[in-house]
């Protein structure tokens, strides 16, 4: 071991110990062993069993089905930009983020894509009340703007697609959304069906995550506007909000 009368000499002193520990660590897994009595032997006579060392295929080496991934080849998500409004909101108020978004989410739906632009607004100090009354006024201020900004295309759907559409959307833009709890939301559904006022493919009950067929069931025959669900069962929560 070298001598460490100076300073650089007690820095390679260190780095000779650290050096003999790390190896010494290294050596640890090979040496332990795991003793077995044989049968009919003294309580003395002992056999020695390696411990077996699981093989680790390197990473460039290890090959995947892709088949059974969601887009079917290799793909890289990129995270979310709401992960640094986060902080940013704790900094500078309310905040928000526009920009696209990637998921890999096995819903096979018309109203679940793989990429879409998505607007992610951060509130600090908020309650559930605020953040429902944010969602709400910003849907309104959008289907507003369309209509003052987008009259010619709105009356040509109303037209030639859909001849409810603009009596919808002033009617969304001016009357309270409903808020109602998800028992009672499930309540209503379950009692509908009992009285055979509506047929559901699926029947529906406290605990599941409810489809379109009930979400625009609610909405457009009970209600007759735009509602809110709010106080889901904590098992629906995304695995980042656990």
């Amino acid at each position: 071991m070298p001598q460490h009368n100076d300073p650089i000499s007690k820095i390679k002193c260190f780095e000779y110990v650290g050096e003999e520990h790390e190896e010494e660590k290294s050596e640890e897994p090979a040496k332990k062993q795991k003793k077995q009595k044989k049968k009919g032997d003294a309580e003395t006579a002992e056999e020695v069993v390696p411990e077996k060392v699981k093989e680790v295929v390197p990473f460039e080496q290890r090959k995947i089905n892709y088949k059974k991934d969601f887009f079917g080849k290799p793909a890289f998500l990129t995270c979310s930009g709401q992960l640094s409004v986060e902080t940013y909101a704790c900094a500078v108020g309310d905040v928000y983020t526009f920009g696209p978004t990637f998921r890999a989410e096995n819903s096979n739906t018309s109203r679940h894509l793989a990429e879409f632009w998505m607007i992610e607004p951060e509130i600090v100090f908020a309650e559930l009340s605020d953040v429902m009354d944010c969602a709400e006024d910003y849907t309104k201020f959008c289907v507003k703007y369309l209509l003052e900004n987008n009259a010619d295309d709105i009356n040509f759907f109303n037209e030639w697609v859909d001849k409810t559409l603009k009596e919808r959307l002033v009617q969304l833009s001016e009357v309270p959304f409903v808020r109602i709890t998800y028992t009672e939301a499930i309540d209503i559904l379950i009692k509908d069906l009992a009285d055979k006022k509506v047929k559901f493919d699926v029947k529906p009950e406290w605990g599941m995550d409810m489809g379109s067929e009930h979400e625009r069931y609610l909405a457009e025959k009970v209600f007759k506007q735009p509602i809110i669900v709010y106080n889901y069962p904590k098992t629906f929560k995304a695995f980042y909000m656990k």
